[in-house]
């Protein structure tokens, strides 16, 4: 087993991070660092602290998704384990995880991922509407505790474990997404090739999450979003959902005027306009690991009643963001 983390200027939470999985009762295969180039010395703390880690420095910052990319093409392990620094994971989490994974249906799961300091919930998993718009799903709800495992659309990138043989099969995480929807690709794509993907309430971590939205992150979000369903849906779905997409892509401009975000979604349609002969070449690699029908898809995502009882919620949060 295998441990990624992906560190950028993370020293401060890896401080807490790393001593919580060295403490383990069985400690995993193996942890490896992928530095994308901080600036706060995290290689030499490494190095002098947990001589155990494997620490591998990128010259510059290539993206969340390429520097687990290259975790994964280091790692011994066959499972792999996505995990975010700024967590601190619980007693013999890991295990859980694992024994899910022996499922060979299961291409992917994840634990409960709790907020920090608090008795709520981070994401019991992402939920996913058609027109691709995602969602911590029981976001700030209590901690249910440990239960039996569930089947969810998409399992978080803060903390995701997968079967290293599914991993390569489905080519590993998306790299021109750099960060954001990275991890909902990833599990899209994994159930294009027939696998299912569960949350495993048994296993629980501490996530240092807070709400944010800002110009840079909504850009990403919103360019992700599009490439994702441009990439991996059929040919044949896009036509079919095309009104009903452009209706949604109508809303999207409404809420960005609203909420002061106007220049981000601008560069998020200028990216996806100049990727459009990339996101051919890509749909024809999805289309050569794809096993399933959309419709399979389909029976997976999340209803629009679902979708706006989310951006209440979200709109609730936004609303008390400092500007």
């Amino acid at each position: 087993m295998s441990i990624v983390i992906v560190g950028f200027n993370s020293l401060p939470d890896l401080e807490e991070c790393l001593p919580s999985l060295v403490a383990q009762q069985r400690v995993p295969q193996e942890i490896i660092l992928v530095d994308n180039a901080s600036g706060d010395g995290t290689i030499d703390v490494l190095r002098h602290r947990y001589p155990e880690v494997v620490a591998i420095r990128s010259d510059e910052n290539r993206g969340f998704a390429w520097a687990c990319n290259r975790g994964a093409a280091a790692a011994r392990g066959d499972v792999l384990v996505f995990l975010n620094p700024d967590t601190a994971v619980t007693h013999d989490w890991i295990w859980p995880l694992v024994d899910a994974l022996e499922d060979t249906a299961v291409g992917a799961c994840m634990p409960r991922i709790l907020l920090y300091g608090s008795p709520r919930v981070n994401t019991m998993g992402t939920r996913v509407h058609w027109s691709g718009l995602a969602w911590m799903d029981r976001w700030g709800e209590p901690d249910p505790g440990p239960g039996a495992p569930a089947e969810v659309f998409g399992a978080s990138g803060c903390a995701l474990a997968i079967r290293a043989d599914a991993f390569r099969a489905v080519r590993g995480f998306r790299e021109d997404l750099f960060m954001y929807y990275e991890d909902v690709d990833l599990c899209w794509r994994l159930r294009l090739r027939g696998y299912r993907i569960v949350v495993v309430p048994q296993a629980a971590i501490h996530h240092k999450y807070s709400f944010s939205r800002n110009q840079l992150k909504w850009h990403m979000a919103e360019r992700n979003r599009l490439k994702v369903i441009l990439t991996n849906y059929h040919w044949s779905t896009l036509l079919l959902l095309g009104p009903a997409l452009v209706a949604v892509e109508a809303a999207m401009w409404l809420y960005a005027a609203k909420r002061g975000l106007l220049r981000a979604k601008w560069w998020a349609a200028r990216d996806v306009f100049w990727d459009l002969p990339r996101a051919v070449r890509r749909r024809r690699e999805v289309a050569t690991t794809r096993r399933v029908t959309d419709r399979a898809i389909w029976r997976q995502l999340s209803s629009s009643r679902a979708l706006w009882a989310a951006s209440r919620k979200y709109a609730a949060a936004d609303s008390r963001v400092p500007r």
